[in-house]
């Protein structure tokens, strides 16, 4: 099965939904791509998730990374394929300046990044050793140390680790694996040494953010508001107020007393992404009060809040701009200033948040052990 046909049936499907056609609606060309593909449906909805992973991460990369360079490496290979494979992306990132000696001249780390995604509710991650070899053999002909990004999607929560592969071949456990229905000597490593082991917050900038036990988020939404003043709930009405409480201090914020529409949906969103916790609603005739009790520490990785913001907001603005494509693909296609603005205003209204301490971070740092 070769990955160009796979990126060519995405992008296919992709300009259909950007043009209004139905994603069932069936082609010609498509049929033909199949055809030439010879695999289950399955398995190429598989591959074509496997490539909308790697947009997500893209956008991840530009939503929280000291990013010098991103490129997104062609995988299409004219000499020794059966010997190399082409990772994902080369990305140059800022060197901290705490790691870094001479700060006063900048240093940057290059990496190779292959991105996976691991079966849903699995708490393992599964490579064969075949192609994992093959991965290590390409970054070592160019030099540069391999990175896999991994996200694992549970029903406690969604998170990427970045872990490198030296780590994972010296502590992954080697077995036999069913990998894509095959039975292969693979590595194994679970959730919990991806956890000891992640440099995402060496690297890019990622840290984890806690609400502590006891604090109370408030949200109060009024019928009477419009769009003009307020980010508008479709069951509640306007969101009129919205108010944090921590053992530390409080954070209350009249949403409506802003005259800045732009800085009203970023913070709305950005709170709404950080609402954790036991909830309670009271409703009146034109008044809804939601309150969220956390009941113990929760923890969200700071990419979430950020990334996922951007995205609704982004959402958002395609909404009203009638675009029909709002795939992670799209949105990187099209990344702008305006793009750029967006998150740079996250990063700095979530200071703010930060600023009053109603809640605390913990720096990510990878056991080296």
């Amino acid at each position: 099965m070769s990955i160009e046909d796979i990126h060519s049936l995405k992008k296919i499907r992709e300009i259909k939904t950007k043009y209004g056609f139905s994603p069932d609606e069936s082609t010609e060309l498509e049929d033909k791509i199949i055809e030439k593909i010879s695999q289950s449906a399955d398995i190429i909805k598989k591959r074509i998730v496997g490539l909308n992973t790697e947009d997500e991460f893209f956008l991840l990369l530009l939503s929280i990374a000291r990013v010098e360079q991103v490129t997104q490496l062609e995988q299409k290979q004219l000499v020794n394929s059966k010997k190399y494979t082409v990772p994902d992306f080369l990305v140059s990132v800022q060197v901290p300046a705490e790691m870094d000696e001479d700060s006063n001249k900048p240093k940057a780390q290059r990496m190779f990044i292959e991105v996976k995604k691991c079966k849903k509710d699995s708490y393992k991650f599964d490579i064969s050793l075949q192609a994992y070899k093959k991965l290590r053999y390409f970054c070592q002909l160019y030099t540069l140390p391999l990175y896999f990004a991994v996200k694992f999607d549970t029903k406690q929560f969604k998170n990427w680790y970045l872990i490198s592969g030296t780590i994972l071949e010296k502590l992954g456990t080697k077995n036999i694996k069913d990998i894509n229905g095959r039975e292969q000597e693979a590595y194994s490593m679970d959730i919990g040494e991806f956890a000891k082991r992640d440099m995402s917050g060496l690297w890019f900038d990622n840290f984890t953010i806690i609400l502590e036990e006891g604090t109370i988020i408030t949200k109060v939404y009024d019928k009477n508001l419009t769009s003009n003043t307020a980010v508008i709930h479709s069951k509640y009405g306007g969101l009129k107020s919205h108010k944090v409480e921590s053992k530390k201090d409080v954070y209350d914020i009249d949403l409506t007393a802003m005259s800045d529409s732009l800085r009203r949906i970023i913070l709305s969103t950005l709170l709404r992404n950080m609402t954790h916790g036991e909830k309670n609603i009271q409703e009146s005739e034109n008044i809804t009060i939601i309150t969220y009790k956390a009941k113990h520490n929760i923890f969200i990785p700071f990419y979430t809040i950020i990334l996922q913001s951007y995205l609704d907001i982004r959402q958002q603005i395609a909404d009203i701009n009638k675009e029909a494509d709002k795939t992670p693909e799209f949105f990187i296609n099209n990344f702008s200033d305006f793009d750029r603005n967006i998150i740079d205003y996250c990063h700095k209204y979530y200071n703010e948040i930060l600023n009053k301490k109603i809640v605390r971070t913990v720096r990510m740092i990878p056991n080296f052990e």
